[in-house]
């Protein structure tokens, strides 16, 4: 398992889910340090090991993420998210930069997501520092890294940003291609919509894809993200899908 270097945080919040099949995944989320809890609901999903995926289509749940205490002593707590049945999501840090250049410089990465000009390690950790770190420091959130929890080999990353072009934080997700087609992207970004609205409190999520990224567009869908529209983030570049989700109109039939 590789652990991540760094001192121990002494404040970590911890996530106890149950699942309820007629109320739905009641998520207790208790912050160690100051003893207090709050408590928020989510739909059951049939996507195992989501810590709550939305927008379910009546599926059983078949997997509740929590977190391990155990399990998280493997890590840099400053650096641990959350962890759903199979993945570990957690921050990326300049130690990552060699996986973030060979996912930014996949083709399907480039094709998708677009050209990062990411061309070496030290390209790869600037891009860390300037993009997720900051966006940690400034938002509180940001693109983690997702990692096998039985191995710790990362796969991809998958988060919350805010840009300057969308009024709303969106949702990001990219893998490296021989890790598609296991669930891991809706594992994923299931968990980190439950992760945003019921931790973050965000009120409203967006995503933005290209309309020819079918995959993606399934993921979304099937988080419970809904399409609004066409939209460009600036007047020269092409137009985009982009979705949303209402925390409060979440729940879909």
């Amino acid at each position: 398992m590789r652990r991540p270097g760094g001192a121990l945080a002494t404040a970590a919040w911890r996530r106890d889910l149950a699942a309820d099949s007629t109320l739905g995944l009641q998520a207790t989320l208790t912050c160690r340090s100051c003893d207090k809890s709050q408590r928020a609901k989510a739909p059951t999903t049939g996507v195992p090991g989501a810590a709550a995926a939305l927008g379910s289509r009546g599926g059983a749940l078949h997997g509740v993420a929590h977190i391990n205490e155990n399990f998280k002593m493997n890590y840099d707590q400053s650096l641990f998210v959350l962890e759903t049945e199979r993945l570990v999501l957690r921050k990326l840090s300049t130690g990552d930069a060699p996986f973030i250049r060979e996912l930014l410089n996949d083709p399907s990465f480039v094709r998708n997501v677009g050209d990062k000009g990411v061309r070496s390690d030290e390209d790869a950790a600037a891009y860390i520092e300037k993009g997720p770190v900051a966006s940690y420091e400034r938002f509180g959130f940001g693109l983690y890294a997702v990692e096998l929890k039985a191995t710790g080999e990362p796969i991809g990353i998958c988060g919350v940003l805010k840009r300057d072009s969308l009024p709303d934080a969106d949702i990001g997700f990219a893998l490296l291609p021989k890790f598609w087609s296991k669930g891991y992207a809706l594992e994923s970004a299931a968990a980190v919509i439950t992760y945003a609205t019921n931790l973050l409190g965000l009120k409203r999520i967006l995503a933005i894809t290209k309309p020819d990224n079918i995959g993606s567009i399934r993921v979304l869908e099937k988080i419970g993200l809904c399409f609004e529209g066409m939209i460009k983030l600036a007047e020269d570049e092409p137009e985009l899908k982009l979705f949303a989700l209402n925390p409060l109109q979440r729940l879909r039939t």
